[in-house]
């Protein structure tokens, strides 16, 4: 009984696997409609993303940056597409907030904005890539934030898809 859930789970993880790397969306470059492939082994930074400077890691979804291109103004950022699970134990949140300062180690981050919009605590939605890393998919790769399938956005197969991964494996907040 327990070798059949094992190998039910594997094969769940592989077909998952299979279709994340797989991934194609249509997008226009230049005037040209391109295929590309989008999942855990295409990462690419969008060409019209902002670059900053982190400041601070304010929890496991917020960060707070220094953005040159708007007059060099501190932000505070809401990363798109995910939830810190609100454990009722707090070493949980403290553990998501560690591992994302320590993803972003040398502080330079590109963001890459959906709309102009600003949540009720003034804080603007965004992106955040870290060389070819998109932090959110990182982050709910390892365990350690939900994907919020609540709004969708541009990478919300990619973040649904890494936390399925965690849960399959049990990483992080499925253990």
């Amino acid at each position: 009984m327990l070798l059949s859930k094992i190998v039910s789970q594997a094969i769940v993880l592989i077909i998952c696997l299979f279709l994340w790397s797989c991934s194609v969306t249509e997008r226009e470059i230049d005037g040209r409609k391109c295929r590309r492939s989008v999942g855990i082994f295409h990462s690419r930074v969008d060409r019209n993303a902002l670059s900053a400077q982190l400041v601070k890691v304010v929890s496991g979804q917020t960060i707070e940056v220094i953005i040159p291109q708007q007059d060099n103004q501190l932000q505070r950022v809401r990363i798109i597409g995910i939830d810190v699970p609100k454990l009722e134990d707090t070493l949980g949140r403290e553990q998501g907030k560690t591992r994302l300062k320590e993803l972003l180690t040398d502080n330079k981050i590109n963001l890459e904005l959906e709309s102009d919009e600003r949540d009720r605590y003034n804080r603007i939605f965004a992106h955040v890539w870290h060389h070819d890393t998109l932090v959110s998919e990182e982050l709910a790769k390892e365990g350690y934030v939900l994907a919020n399938t609540k709004y969708p956005h541009k990478y919300s197969d990619r973040i649904f898809h890494a936390q399925e991964y965690a849960r399959i494996l049990g990483y992080g907040i499925w253990k």
